[in-house]
Protein backbone atom coordinates (compact mmCIF):
# COMPACT_ATOMS: atom_id res chain seq x y z
CA UNK A 1 0.00 0.00 0.00
CA UNK A 2 1.20 3.37 -0.64
CA UNK A 3 1.96 6.24 1.81
CA UNK A 4 2.81 10.10 1.57
CA UNK A 5 6.19 9.33 3.55
CA UNK A 6 8.49 6.68 3.29
CA UNK A 7 10.04 5.62 6.68
CA UNK A 8 13.05 3.69 7.96
CA UNK A 9 12.72 2.72 11.73
CA UNK A 10 11.19 4.89 13.77
CA UNK A 11 11.97 8.22 11.18
CA UNK A 12 9.86 9.41 8.42
CA UNK A 13 11.42 10.32 5.39
CA UNK A 14 10.74 13.80 4.29
CA UNK A 15 13.21 14.25 1.26
CA UNK A 16 16.23 13.20 -0.46
CA UNK A 17 19.54 15.69 0.56
CA UNK A 18 21.90 13.51 -1.77
CA UNK A 19 22.82 10.85 -3.76
CA UNK A 20 26.14 8.88 -5.04
CA UNK A 21 26.39 5.97 -6.68
CA UNK A 22 26.32 3.54 -3.81
CA UNK A 23 24.22 5.50 -0.88
CA UNK A 24 21.79 8.36 -0.59
CA UNK A 25 21.58 10.62 2.36
CA UNK A 26 17.96 11.33 3.29
CA UNK A 27 16.22 13.78 5.82
CA UNK A 28 14.44 12.25 8.57
CA UNK A 29 12.05 13.39 11.24
CA UNK A 30 11.74 11.53 14.58
CA UNK A 31 8.31 11.83 15.46
CA UNK A 32 8.90 11.23 19.28
CA UNK A 33 11.01 13.85 19.66
CA UNK A 34 10.82 16.55 17.28
CA UNK A 35 14.37 15.40 15.90
CA UNK A 36 15.83 15.78 12.60
CA UNK A 37 18.77 14.10 11.39
CA UNK A 38 20.00 12.99 7.84
CA UNK A 39 20.20 9.40 7.58
CA UNK A 40 22.25 7.86 4.92
CA UNK A 41 21.40 4.76 3.46
CA UNK A 42 23.95 2.37 2.25
CA UNK A 43 22.33 0.45 -0.74
CA UNK A 44 22.15 -3.69 0.20
CA UNK A 45 24.66 -4.51 -2.30
CA UNK A 46 27.24 -2.38 -2.23
CA UNK A 47 27.26 -3.54 1.63
CA UNK A 48 27.59 -7.00 0.89
CA UNK A 49 30.45 -6.67 -1.54
CA UNK A 50 32.29 -3.76 0.15
CA UNK A 51 31.65 -4.63 3.54
CA UNK A 52 35.53 -3.63 4.44
CA UNK A 53 34.76 0.08 3.18
CA UNK A 54 31.69 0.26 4.67
CA UNK A 55 33.55 -0.92 8.29
CA UNK A 56 36.38 1.47 7.64
CA UNK A 57 33.99 4.70 7.59
CA UNK A 58 32.11 3.34 10.06
CA UNK A 59 35.02 3.27 12.19
CA UNK A 60 36.29 6.32 11.05
CA UNK A 61 33.34 8.15 11.60
CA UNK A 62 33.02 6.87 15.51
CA UNK A 63 36.17 7.83 16.02
CA UNK A 64 36.36 11.93 15.25
CA UNK A 65 34.40 14.08 17.84
CA UNK A 66 34.88 18.27 16.73
CA UNK A 67 32.18 20.42 16.23
CA UNK A 68 33.45 21.25 12.89
CA UNK A 69 32.76 17.54 11.71
CA UNK A 70 29.07 16.07 11.20
CA UNK A 71 28.54 13.85 14.42
CA UNK A 72 27.50 10.18 14.08
CA UNK A 73 24.44 10.00 16.00
CA UNK A 74 23.79 5.91 15.66
CA UNK A 75 24.23 3.10 13.49
CA UNK A 76 21.57 0.30 12.31
CA UNK A 77 22.75 -2.65 10.57
CA UNK A 78 19.41 -4.28 9.97
CA UNK A 79 17.26 -1.34 9.49
CA UNK A 80 13.99 -1.74 7.57
CA UNK A 81 13.77 0.89 5.10
CA UNK A 82 9.77 1.10 3.92
CA UNK A 83 9.35 2.82 0.62
CA UNK A 84 6.33 5.35 -0.73
CA UNK A 85 4.94 2.41 -2.52
CA UNK A 86 4.94 -0.20 0.02
CA UNK A 87 7.98 -2.27 -0.18
CA UNK A 88 10.22 -2.52 1.81
CA UNK A 89 14.16 -4.11 2.33
CA UNK A 90 16.79 -4.37 5.10
CA UNK A 91 19.57 -1.78 4.44
CA UNK A 92 22.46 -0.30 6.79
CA UNK A 93 21.76 3.14 7.99
CA UNK A 94 24.03 5.94 9.44
CA UNK A 95 22.00 8.24 11.55
CA UNK A 96 23.80 11.59 11.11
CA UNK A 97 23.62 15.00 12.57
CA UNK A 98 21.62 17.40 10.36
CA UNK A 99 23.12 20.63 8.76
CA UNK A 100 20.03 22.50 8.14
CA UNK A 101 21.71 25.32 6.21
CA UNK A 102 22.83 23.71 3.27
CA UNK A 103 26.08 23.15 1.59
CA UNK A 104 29.14 25.48 0.43
CA UNK A 105 28.78 24.86 -3.12
CA UNK A 106 25.26 26.04 -3.15
CA UNK A 107 25.94 29.60 -1.92
CA UNK A 108 28.68 29.86 -4.24
CA UNK A 109 26.58 28.80 -7.06
CA UNK A 110 23.80 31.20 -6.24
CA UNK A 111 24.99 34.00 -4.83
CA UNK A 112 29.02 34.70 -6.06
CA UNK A 113 32.45 34.07 -4.47
CA UNK A 114 32.96 35.90 -0.90
CA UNK A 115 35.01 38.49 0.52
CA UNK A 116 38.81 37.55 1.51
CA UNK A 117 37.78 37.92 4.71
CA UNK A 118 34.61 35.80 4.98
CA UNK A 119 36.60 33.12 2.97
CA UNK A 120 39.26 33.18 5.14
CA UNK A 121 37.53 33.12 8.06
CA UNK A 122 35.83 29.93 6.54
CA UNK A 123 39.12 28.50 5.19
CA UNK A 124 40.74 28.93 9.22
CA UNK A 125 37.58 26.89 10.74
CA UNK A 126 38.45 23.92 7.47
CA UNK A 127 42.20 24.29 7.97
CA UNK A 128 41.60 23.46 11.74
CA UNK A 129 39.55 20.39 11.17
CA UNK A 130 41.52 18.67 8.58
CA UNK A 131 44.48 19.45 10.59
CA UNK A 132 42.45 17.53 13.56
CA UNK A 133 41.35 14.87 11.07
CA UNK A 134 45.31 14.41 10.24
CA UNK A 135 46.43 14.37 13.79
CA UNK A 136 44.46 11.40 14.57
CA UNK A 137 46.00 10.01 11.77
CA UNK A 138 42.69 10.26 8.88
CA UNK A 139 43.14 11.48 5.73
CA UNK A 140 39.46 12.89 3.77
CA UNK A 141 40.45 12.42 0.29
CA UNK A 142 37.25 14.17 -1.01
CA UNK A 143 37.53 17.45 0.40
CA UNK A 144 35.04 19.54 -1.96
CA UNK A 145 32.46 22.72 -0.96
CA UNK A 146 29.64 20.13 -1.43
CA UNK A 147 31.09 17.97 1.47
CA UNK A 148 31.43 21.33 3.58
CA UNK A 149 27.23 21.90 5.29
CA UNK A 150 26.47 24.76 7.22
CA UNK A 151 24.81 24.34 10.51
CA UNK A 152 21.96 26.85 11.65
CA UNK A 153 24.64 29.25 12.62
CA UNK A 154 26.12 28.79 9.78
CA UNK A 155 29.38 26.88 11.42
CA UNK A 156 31.14 24.61 8.35
CA UNK A 157 30.44 20.83 9.05
CA UNK A 158 32.55 18.43 7.64
CA UNK A 159 30.89 15.65 5.93
CA UNK A 160 30.99 12.20 3.84
CA UNK A 161 33.82 10.19 5.13
CA UNK A 162 33.19 7.81 2.53
CA UNK A 163 36.59 8.05 1.17
CA UNK A 164 38.68 8.91 4.39
CA UNK A 165 41.31 6.26 5.13
CA UNK A 166 44.18 5.91 7.33
CA UNK A 167 47.24 8.31 6.78
CA UNK A 168 49.65 5.32 7.25
CA UNK A 169 48.69 3.16 3.99
CA UNK A 170 48.35 -0.45 3.82
CA UNK A 171 52.17 -1.25 4.11
CA UNK A 172 52.19 1.27 7.69
CA UNK A 173 54.68 3.55 5.02
CA UNK A 174 52.38 6.81 4.54
CA UNK A 175 52.05 6.12 1.01
CA UNK A 176 48.22 5.85 -0.34
CA UNK A 177 47.30 4.07 -3.73
CA UNK A 178 43.49 4.34 -4.48
CA UNK A 179 42.02 6.83 -6.86
CA UNK A 180 39.10 8.32 -5.58
CA UNK A 181 37.92 11.59 -4.93
CA UNK A 182 36.51 14.25 -7.31
CA UNK A 183 38.59 14.94 -10.36
CA UNK A 184 38.44 19.21 -10.06
CA UNK A 185 39.69 18.35 -6.63
CA UNK A 186 42.32 15.49 -7.16
CA UNK A 187 46.26 15.83 -6.92
CA UNK A 188 48.08 15.36 -9.95
CA UNK A 189 49.80 12.65 -8.26
CA UNK A 190 46.31 10.98 -7.96
CA UNK A 191 46.00 11.56 -11.84
CA UNK A 192 49.03 10.14 -12.98
CA UNK A 193 48.57 6.78 -10.60
CA UNK A 194 51.37 7.55 -8.34
CA UNK A 195 51.36 6.71 -4.82
CA UNK A 196 50.65 9.63 -2.89
CA UNK A 197 50.72 11.14 0.90
CA UNK A 198 47.39 11.71 2.44
CA UNK A 199 48.20 15.20 4.14
CA UNK A 200 49.22 16.55 0.72
CA UNK A 201 46.05 15.58 -1.19
CA UNK A 202 44.03 17.20 1.08
CA UNK A 203 46.19 20.39 1.30
CA UNK A 204 45.43 20.49 -2.45
CA UNK A 205 42.28 20.40 -2.59
CA UNK A 206 41.76 22.73 0.62
CA UNK A 207 43.70 24.49 -2.27
CA UNK A 208 41.25 24.97 -4.98
CA UNK A 209 38.79 25.24 -2.72
CA UNK A 210 39.62 28.18 -1.33
CA UNK A 211 40.26 29.02 -4.75
CA UNK A 212 36.62 28.63 -5.57
CA UNK A 213 35.48 30.77 -2.36
CA UNK A 214 37.36 33.73 -4.07
CA UNK A 215 36.68 33.41 -7.46
CA UNK A 216 33.50 31.85 -7.68
CA UNK A 217 35.11 29.06 -10.35
CA UNK A 218 37.51 26.70 -9.84
CA UNK A 219 41.05 27.44 -11.15
CA UNK A 220 41.20 24.55 -13.79
CA UNK A 221 39.35 21.70 -14.81
CA UNK A 222 41.69 19.31 -13.94
CA UNK A 223 45.13 19.32 -12.38
CA UNK A 224 46.31 16.82 -15.37
CA UNK A 225 49.17 19.11 -17.69
CA UNK A 226 48.38 16.42 -20.43
CA UNK A 227 44.59 17.57 -20.36
CA UNK A 228 44.96 21.16 -18.62
CA UNK A 229 46.42 24.21 -19.98
CA UNK A 230 45.86 25.84 -16.58
CA UNK A 231 46.88 23.75 -14.14
CA UNK A 232 49.78 23.02 -17.26
CA UNK A 233 51.68 26.63 -16.10
CA UNK A 234 51.85 25.17 -12.68
CA UNK A 235 53.76 22.12 -13.94
CA UNK A 236 55.95 24.71 -16.09
CA UNK A 237 56.12 27.35 -13.28
CA UNK A 238 54.14 29.92 -15.74
CA UNK A 239 52.03 31.17 -12.66
CA UNK A 240 52.61 34.55 -13.82
CA UNK A 241 50.19 33.46 -16.93
CA UNK A 242 47.88 31.70 -14.66
CA UNK A 243 47.16 34.64 -12.68
CA UNK A 244 47.33 36.76 -15.59
CA UNK A 245 43.91 34.88 -17.69
CA UNK A 246 42.32 34.45 -14.95
CA UNK A 247 42.86 38.31 -13.60
CA UNK A 248 41.35 39.37 -17.04
CA UNK A 249 38.33 37.80 -16.24
CA UNK A 250 37.19 40.11 -12.77
CA UNK A 251 36.43 43.32 -12.48
CA UNK A 252 38.93 46.24 -12.98
CA UNK A 253 39.98 47.84 -10.13
CA UNK A 254 41.89 51.01 -9.74
CA UNK A 255 46.05 50.58 -8.99
CA UNK A 256 44.65 47.03 -7.27
CA UNK A 257 44.47 43.62 -8.53
CA UNK A 258 41.72 41.38 -7.94
CA UNK A 259 43.65 38.72 -6.77
CA UNK A 260 45.91 39.90 -3.97
CA UNK A 261 49.81 38.96 -3.90
CA UNK A 262 49.76 37.41 -0.79
CA UNK A 263 46.74 35.23 -2.17
CA UNK A 264 48.77 34.51 -4.94
CA UNK A 265 51.45 32.94 -2.80
CA UNK A 266 49.28 30.94 -0.78
CA UNK A 267 47.41 29.21 -3.35
CA UNK A 268 50.68 28.50 -5.20
CA UNK A 269 51.86 27.12 -2.40
CA UNK A 270 48.94 24.56 -1.76
CA UNK A 271 48.19 23.34 -5.38
CA UNK A 272 52.05 22.81 -6.44
CA UNK A 273 52.44 19.87 -8.99
CA UNK A 274 55.08 18.74 -6.64
CA UNK A 275 53.54 17.09 -3.48
CA UNK A 276 56.91 17.49 -1.68
CA UNK A 277 56.96 21.37 -2.76
CA UNK A 278 53.49 21.50 -1.46
CA UNK A 279 52.50 23.73 1.83
CA UNK A 280 51.81 21.94 4.98
CA UNK A 281 48.86 22.75 7.08
CA UNK A 282 51.71 24.32 10.29
CA UNK A 283 53.29 26.18 6.66
CA UNK A 284 49.77 27.22 5.90
CA UNK A 285 49.08 28.68 9.06
CA UNK A 286 52.11 31.07 8.91
CA UNK A 287 51.15 31.86 5.78
CA UNK A 288 50.91 35.72 5.73
CA UNK A 289 47.28 35.57 3.87
CA UNK A 290 46.37 33.12 6.64
CA UNK A 291 46.72 35.99 9.32
CA UNK A 292 45.00 38.64 7.66
CA UNK A 293 41.62 39.87 8.86
CA UNK A 294 38.57 37.33 9.81
CA UNK A 295 34.96 38.34 10.66
CA UNK A 296 32.82 38.10 13.74
CA UNK A 297 30.18 35.16 14.01
CA UNK A 298 27.57 37.68 13.98
CA UNK A 299 28.84 39.11 10.82
CA UNK A 300 29.24 35.55 9.32
CA UNK A 301 25.69 34.58 10.31
CA UNK A 302 24.00 37.80 8.69
CA UNK A 303 26.10 37.78 5.48
CA UNK A 304 25.51 34.05 4.89
CA UNK A 305 21.12 34.41 6.35
CA UNK A 306 21.29 37.12 3.74
CA UNK A 307 23.00 34.68 1.09
CA UNK A 308 20.31 31.89 2.42
CA UNK A 309 17.66 33.51 0.83
CA UNK A 310 18.97 34.20 -2.87
CA UNK A 311 19.88 30.11 -1.82
CA UNK A 312 15.99 28.87 -0.76
CA UNK A 313 15.04 30.69 -3.79
CA UNK A 314 16.92 29.26 -6.40
CA UNK A 315 16.51 25.73 -5.01
CA UNK A 316 12.54 26.61 -4.96
CA UNK A 317 13.03 27.06 -8.86
CA UNK A 318 14.28 23.90 -8.99
CA UNK A 319 11.72 21.82 -7.64
CA UNK A 320 9.19 24.14 -9.03
CA UNK A 321 10.78 22.90 -12.34
CA UNK A 322 11.23 19.46 -11.80
CA UNK A 323 7.76 19.25 -10.46
CA UNK A 324 6.47 21.10 -14.14
CA UNK A 325 8.52 18.26 -15.91
CA UNK A 326 6.84 15.30 -14.19
CA UNK A 327 3.60 17.04 -14.87
CA UNK A 328 4.26 17.38 -18.63
CA UNK A 329 5.71 13.56 -18.65
CA UNK A 330 3.11 12.15 -16.83
CA UNK A 331 0.52 14.28 -19.08
CA UNK A 332 2.15 12.92 -22.35
CA UNK A 333 2.42 9.37 -20.97
CA UNK A 334 -1.31 9.34 -20.32
CA UNK A 335 -2.15 10.75 -23.78
CA UNK A 336 0.08 8.34 -25.29
CA UNK A 337 -1.75 5.74 -23.28
CA UNK A 338 -5.18 7.32 -24.41
CA UNK A 339 -3.88 6.95 -27.99
CA UNK A 340 -2.94 3.35 -28.25
CA UNK A 341 -6.64 2.55 -27.01
CA UNK A 342 -7.87 4.06 -29.44
CA UNK A 343 -6.13 2.98 -32.34
CA UNK A 344 -6.10 -0.05 -31.10
CA UNK A 345 -9.75 -0.93 -31.90
CA UNK A 346 -8.87 0.38 -35.66
CA UNK A 347 -8.40 -2.49 -38.12
CA UNK A 348 -5.72 -2.84 -40.40
CA UNK A 349 -6.78 -2.79 -44.66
Amino acid sequence: METKHASLGDYKIIKTLGSGGTSKVKLGYDISNDHYVAIKIIKPTYATQHREEVEKELDILSSLEHPNIINLIDVQENAKYTKKNGTSEEVIAFILEFAPSGDLFEYIASTGPFSEEIARTLFKALIETIQYCHTAGIAHRDLKPENILLDENFNIKLTDFGFATLLCGKDHDDKLYTLNGTELYMAPEMHVGDAYNGTAVDVFSLGVILFVMISGHPPFCKADPRYDNFYKCFCLNKYKFFWTQHERTKPKQENKVFYSPEFRSLINGMISADPSERLTIDQIKEHQWYKGPTVSAAKLQNEFAQRKKIVDQELQKRRDKKKREKEKAEKLAASLGNSKKHYSGIKPY
